[in-house]
């Protein structure tokens, strides 16, 4: 699926991204966040789970629409401890990788995330390495 220069600027600014790694906070008085994510599946509960459609991070206020992030976002997916793929989402914005675990998956019993890139699914620690 082809992206947008914006899209192409976020891949390009993620793999890149010497800081790498580093959570954006947002303060109480703005809640405006630089990135949005939406989780659109469940692999374990499945679409009927109160997981899907989930969209962060909490509190956010000026987030980019749903349909906005599933075609020109980043696609991930969050790992849970057993080593299972528990959720699969986009992320739109300015991030740094971690958000959807550190927002959503660590409480939801996940432990890793992976982007995929070119077909294959990358861990972020070998993402910072490119």
């Amino acid at each position: 699926m082809a992206r947008n220069m914006e899209g192409a600027d976020a891949a390009r600014q993620f793999s890149a991204n010497p800081g790498f790694g580093t959570k954006t906070v947002m303060t109480e008085q703005s809640n405006i966040s630089p990135y949005t994510w939406i989780v659109t599946r469940d692999a374990v509960l499945g679409d009927s789970s109160d997981a899907v459609g989930k969209i962060g991070p909490n509190g956010a206020r000026n987030r980019e629409r749903f349909d906005k992030i599933i075609i020109h976002g980043d696609h991930f997916r969050l790992i849970n401890q057993a080593g299972e793929v528990q959720f699969t989402g986009y992320i739109l914005g300015e991030f740094h990788g971690n958000e959807p675990l550190d927002d959503y998956g660590r409480e939801n019993g996940c432990s890793r995330i992976e982007y995929e890139r070119d077909g294959e699914w990358v861990s972020v620690d070998r993402l910072r390495a490119v």
